[in-house]
């Protein structure tokens, strides 16, 4: 059967068809009508959803309808919420289902859509345990860490794709799956922490011991730094997009007094600048961003965790000293020249791929062993919801 995963990145969207769990088309599409996560006009978002899905199936010959929806994280946000249950027989799947009902009908008072639940820690008659499954005991308590939106965002997704004729069957949520695929093992167990920093804002992604911790999101992007460059060498906006991508650097060097840069002046004159200079001229402006973000996030972070950098800031060369200084703390980098044949639109649909196919392999496992580890009982959420 085949299955449509759409994903919206922060100025794409991609689309991919996939069949037993293997992709055999995807494109990419600039996005319209949608803005920090939040679908901004409905008829710009629908018509180019339906560009895209009438492309795919074009180039495969099927009708696509069920869909996977990996959502923006800029509108979503980690809650902690407690269920628990009174048990007379041993702690069972059905148990299970029922604490999930709980947290489904808690969110729904609180007009908010669950989208994925963690369990953090799990008490059987007030003595914590690992698991539960099993176990005999009169009252289990789980607290769960829930990755939730409010009910009107996915309404207006749902509206966008009933017009569509698409069904949606799962929501997941793209800094979750970007991450998951890209740290180690031992960095989301033991913890970390990433600032995936963006052209209008950034993403603070927190996870522990495999479970997410906090997703926060700060008014504050690179577009910040662009700004002040186009005004300081008074060129377009677009030019000095494009001078930061290319030649700023968290150090400069004797050599790069021998290059120079052309600046296009908006009064439509020309001049040159050496490379050396105009990294000694933008430093001021980096420094002065990376501090205004460290005050803005300082109560925010968990300093325990490992810090990591995301996004087109990763690919300054030399940052990571300018953040070790301000942060007290070393930073490590998330960038194209660690990471092997990265691009984050397919990345992310890998991701979940990945996760859908271990989901099927252990699925006959999962009904028939008595025990699961902590991190299972997130498996048996998936597979129910399913």
């Amino acid at each position: 059967m085949h299955k449509l995963i759409l994903q919206f990145g922060e100025k794409q969207t991609t689309g991919c068809v996939v069949k037993e769990k293997e992709k055999i088309a995807t494109d990419i599409l600039d996005s319209q009508g949608i803005s920090n996560g939040t679908i901004t006009d409905l008829n710009k978002f629908t018509k180019k959803i339906h560009e895209l899905v009438k492309k795919l199936e074009l180039s495969t010959n099927v009708k696509l309808q069920d869909t996977v929806v990996i959502l923006p994280s800029e509108q979503i946000k980690i809650i902690y919420l407690s269920t628990q249950i009174k048990i007379k027989s041993k702690f069972n799947i059905d148990h299970m289902k029922k604490m999930i009902f709980q947290l489904k009908k808690t969110c729904n008072q609180n007009n908010l859509y669950l989208i994925k639940c963690f369990p953090c820690s799990i008490k059987m008659d007030e003595q914590k345990i690992e698991n539960p499954m099993g176990m005999e005991g009169s009252i289990c308590q789980i607290t769960w860490s829930i990755f939730c939106t409010q009910r009107a965002i996915i309404n207006n997704f749902r509206n966008a794709f009933n017009n569509l004729y698409i069904n949606v069957v799962d929501y997941s949520v793209y800094d979750y799956e970007l991450f998951n695929e890209i740290l180690h093992d031992d960095d989301r167990k033991l913890g970390s922490t990433i600032l995936n920093i963006k052209e209008e804002n950034a993403i603070i992604y927190s996870i522990k011991n495999h479970i997410p911790i906090e997703i926060i999101n700060i008014n504050m992007g690179y577009s910040i730094i662009d700004n002040e460059i186009a005004v300081k060498f008074n060129i377009s906006i677009k030019q000095a997009s494009h001078l930061r991508k290319k030649y700023c650097r968290g150090i400069a060097n004797e050599n790069d007094k021998n290059h120079h840069i052309k600046l296009s002046k908006r009064n439509l004159s020309e001049n040159t600048i050496s490379h050396y200079e105009f990294i000694h001229k933008t430093i001021p402006l980096i420094k002065k961003f990376i501090s205004q973000l460290k005050n803005t996030v300082e109560n925010k972070l968990d300093y325990s965790n490992r810090l990591f950098l995301f996004g087109e800031f990763a690919e300054i060369h030399g940052i990571e000293f300018m953040f070790n200084k301000y942060f007290e703390k070393n930073l490590y980098l998330l960038n194209k020249s660690n990471i092997n044949n990265f691009d984050s639109n397919i990345t992310i649909i890998d991701a979940y791929l990945k996760k859908t196919k271990n989901k099927i392999k252990k699925k006959s496992v999962l009904l028939k062993i008595s025990h699961y580890i902590l991190l299972g009982l997130k498996k048996i959420y998936d597979m129910i919801n399913k």
